[in-house]
């Protein structure tokens, strides 16, 4: 019998127990079943853990290190889940924009995402919305008033796909129902399959999507899923000796910015000059693990743009709150904006 077998029979009898005995509580009062308590606890658990941004630099990374090419290689994906105000649709709502590449701008998927418990599953449901409109919506996560006024009916969304989460004292599965979830292709002509599992801890979010047609050949999807890792972000300042781009500049000019943003898993940063041009480098945080030693490490980068190539990096442990370069011609001073989560 399996971990999740066990948690799961231990979870029926207890609730068994707990209707039979009528739920008594102190002094004769009525209570909750166990089993919405635990799935309230639960609830509380997946909302904690659910909003923020995800990465699957790592993996792609590795993927090339390997020397995976082309469609061997998995998608490079950044994910905004951010919890919203749209009371037309309820408490507890997500705007979600996912995109490719590190290109903010390359949004391949945008959806309103909706939680609530299902006592009768057992389970905590997610209700997935796309946007009749999506361009009206396509940068609510920096401006999430955009979302507030929203309406079912500016929504769609596909009864059957819904996907249903339970906690197994690890981390959360999610999964779609059997062939619930269907649509027909009149590009290929046929009933449309999908199937979505995921799995959620307090730091990772896996993406597993698939579709089959109705004989069981698949359409899309990988055997492997997307492993997506929270994202921490980090302000900075940099520097740069002007006569790097500029040949006729003094050596005790420099262009140097005051403030930007960046994130671990991966994120370039290009370096712009005073009037906006590009300088030929930029900076690149990447969390990694580099498999001679298996040491994961928080590797901060200089890269020349016109190669591509890393000029030099330094490392440090991954919770690392400060880091800081300085190559006398080009400086750099990272802080974090929040505590790591290992």
């Amino acid at each position: 019998m399996t971990r999740r077998t066990v948690f799961g029979a231990a979870t029926a009898a207890l609730l068994l127990l707990a209707v039979t005995a009528g739920c008594a509580g102190p002094a004769g009062q009525t209570g909750k079943a166990v089993g919405e308590q635990s799935l309230e606890a639960d609830f509380a658990r997946l909302l904690s853990w659910f909003g923020g941004e995800y990465n699957n630099y790592e993996q792609v990374w590795q993927q090339q290190v390997d020397g995976l090419e082309g469609d061997a290689l998995h998608e490079h994906i950044h994910h905004i889940f951010l919890p919203v105000s749209a009371p037309n649709i309820g408490t507890h709502t997500y705007f979600v924009k996912q995109y490719t590449d590190g290109d903010y701008e390359a949004v391949y998927r945008q959806r309103l995402y909706h939680f609530t418990q299902n006592p009768r599953q057992g389970a905590i449901q997610l209700t997935i919305y796309s946007f009749k409109e999506e361009h009206k919506y396509r940068y609510t996560d920096r401006n999430p008033d955009l979302i507030r006024a929203i309406t079912l009916e500016e929504l769609r969304t596909v009864p059957g796909c819904e996907v249903y989460w339970k906690y197994n004292g690890e981390y959360f599965d999610g999964h779609m129902q059997a062939q619930a979830c269907h649509f027909y292709s009149t590009r290929s002509k046929k009933e449309i399959y999908i199937t979505d599992t995921l799995r959620l801890t307090a730091t990772e979010i896996w993406i597993g999507d698939k579709a089959y047609d109705a004989g069981g050949n698949k359409i899309f999807g990988r055997d492997e899923p997307h492993k997506n890792r929270k994202v921490r972000y980090f302000k900075g300042w940099m520097g740069l000796q002007r006569q790097k781009v500029d040949p006729d500049a003094a050596p005790e000019e420099w262009v140097f910015v005051k403030e930007f943003s960046i994130h671990n898993e991966g994120q370039i940063v290009p370096i712009f000059d005073d009037v906006g041009n590009k300088t030929g480098y930029s900076v690149q945080l990447a969390r990694l693990t580099y498999q001679n030693t298996r040491q994961p490490i928080l590797k901060l980068g200089l890269i020349e743009d016109a190669s591509g190539k890393t000029v030099t990096y330094i490392w440090s442990e991954v919770g690392s709150r400060r880091l800081g370069m300085n190559l006398r011609w080009m400086q750099v001073g990272l802080t974090a904006q929040q505590a790591a989560a290992l």
